[in-house]
């Protein structure tokens, strides 16, 4: 049975309501704390559809790095391999939206670690067994040299890896500071995903064709981004490109989780291997993106509050 794991930050994402610039916090009523990050709601997605799904990363010993981790378990996710520190505190992020369709006006991150980061007990990889890995925890400096051994290893075992360059430009403003950490990242994928908002923040162009191209072609073949903008999810692979359109705005965390759970379930169904991955007909491509489209819109249907 090939084994589904996830590699990221383990946070909690404190949402407030969109009229609060123009009410005290005393009117906070509808206030709302959620388990926060693609990476981390997808495995939770994935834990209900499939055996064998497991979270790599870490959280303190404290109340929300509990809840967090009490989350994934209660939806089948093997989360042997998060550390749990103790001279720190679990991420949080606070978001304040503009209103309940726009993008985010701004976020306010918060991080408290001990000196000794990441230090997880790998899980165990097999040949073709799918790995997701990204966002800012790809690419910090404070995980990089552990996660980097982590990535070799895995590289090693032949597991299927897709990365997910992605993350807040508040994390990091200068991108020139990370790309080579990024770079390496890509050289490393055998498929990248991405919103069309990441390539503008990483590779400074919002035209998905064009990134492909110039970009990720050269490091990875298969390329799957998510575009706001044409309303539509696109996966160019060689000199084939396909699209389908998506039926609602994918500005949120759980339509972004749920096309990322999709899109492992879909690799998972249609039994794809490093070995095919290499060779997929267009009509394999469109079958991913469909259900990749189909999941991230029950995401959403089945969440009880979405936000960026």
């Amino acid at each position: 049975m090939r084994r589904i794991i996830l590699i990221g930050e383990c946070a909690l994402d404190i949402v407030f309501p969109s009229t609060q610039n123009n009410y005290p916090l005393a009117t906070l009523s509808n206030l709302n704390a959620i388990p926060g990050g693609r990476m981390l709601n997808a495995a939770a997605l994935l834990g209900t559809l499939h055996d064998n799904v497991s979270y790599v990363g870490e959280a303190a010993r404290d109340r929300i790095g509990d809840m967090i981790v009490s989350f994934l378990a209660a939806n089948k996710v093997d989360v042997t391999s998060i550390d749990r520190y103790v001279d720190g505190d679990t991420p949080s992020n606070l978001f304040f939206p503009v209103d309940e369709t726009h993008p985010t006006e701004s976020i306010m991150i918060y991080r408290r670690y001990p000196s000794e980061c990441f230090d997880v007990k790998w899980p165990d990889v097999s040949e073709d067994d799918i790995v997701v890995f990204g966002s800012y925890f790809a690419v910090d400096a404070r995980v990089r040299p552990r996660l980097h051994e982590l990535l070799s290893y895995i590289v090693e075992r032949k597991a299927l890896i897709i990365n997910m360059p992605g993350f807040l430009k508040q994390q990091e403003p200068r991108i020139t500071r990370v790309m080579p950490e990024i770079l390496e990242n890509l050289e490393i994928s055998d498929m990248v995903v991405t919103r069309t908002q990441d390539l503008e923040h990483i590779f400074g162009t919002r035209n998905p064709e064009d990134c492909y191209r110039k970009h990720i072609k050269f490091y990875c073949r298969s390329f799957i981004n998510i575009d706001p903008d044409r309303q539509q999810m696109t996966f160019f692979h060689d000199d084939i490109s396909v699209s389908t359109p998506i039926s609602r705005p994918p500005i949120s965390l759980m339509w972004n989780s749920g096309a990322l759970a999709g899109i492992i379930s879909s690799i998972v169904d249609l039994g794809i291997t490093r070995d095919t991955l290499k060779r997929l007909e267009p009509a394999i491509l469109s079958d991913i993106i469909t259900e990749a489209n189909s999941m991230a819109d029950t995401a959403v249907s089945k969440a009880s509050i979405d936000h960026l």
